[in-house]
């Protein structure tokens, strides 16, 4: 018997029945509380196993026919990735090497992490959280460095987020300058550029 046949199987034997037997007393239209109850139950019961049954259906129809789901076409599949990299090869062969390589990396002890803790809970139980706040320093800075308020004109900006390990993410950025705004030597590179050990 397969799982669906099984499902629809044991469905059958809780509406037909009251318990592991037949109750011959018991009245279904009869409204009192303990049947309202019991029909409550079943008719969750009937919604979380059909429920079941059709997630069952999809899971067996993608694991029997992954060569015609084109799974090469999805964001962040191998089709995906190569187009993304041909494009970048192309603009760098347009604009030139890339200026300046910056990375941002998510700071779970920022205000706005922080601030929307309950006391003793982590950020790293709150991936949604931590995406959500990254995001959104993400689109400042991207803002920020298309305007020219950091580095000054900027032909081409490209970025890349990715997820560390534990969770946290983290976004590497190529940018190429106009022309008139190169760094051309250490010391201009010196003046956008510095490390701090900390205390």
């Amino acid at each position: 018997m397969t799982d669906i046949a099984l499902i629809n199987h044991q469905f059958f034997l809780l509406t037909e029945f009251t318990g592991p037997g037949i109750d011959t007393d018991f009245d279904m239209n009869e409204d009192t509380p303990l049947n309202h109850n019991q029909r409550r139950k079943r008719r969750t019961q009937y919604i979380v196993e059909n429920y079941i049954k059709i997630e069952s259906m999809r899971l067996q129809f993608l694991k029997t026919n992954q060569k015609n789901t084109r799974r090469e076409y999805y964001q962040g599949g191998p089709r995906d990735m190569r187009h993304r990299y041909l494009d970048s090869v192309a603009l760098v062969q347009e604009y030139g090497r890339p200026d300046i390589f910056l990375t941002m990396t998510c700071n779970p002890n920022w205000p706005e992490i922080k601030e929307r803790l309950q006391p003793g809970e982590e950020a790293h139980n709150w991936p949604g959280l931590l995406a959500r706040v990254f995001k959104a320093k993400l689109n400042i800075l991207n803002d920020k460095i298309m305007s020219g308020e950091i580095f000054g004109a900027v032909a081409l900006v490209i970025h890349l987020i990715e997820f560390q390990k534990r969770g946290l993410p983290h976004a590497h950025f190529l940018i190429i300058l106009k022309p008139a705004f190169k760094y051309l030597s250490p010391e201009a590179y010196d003046r956008i550029v510095c490390a701090e050990l900390p205390d």
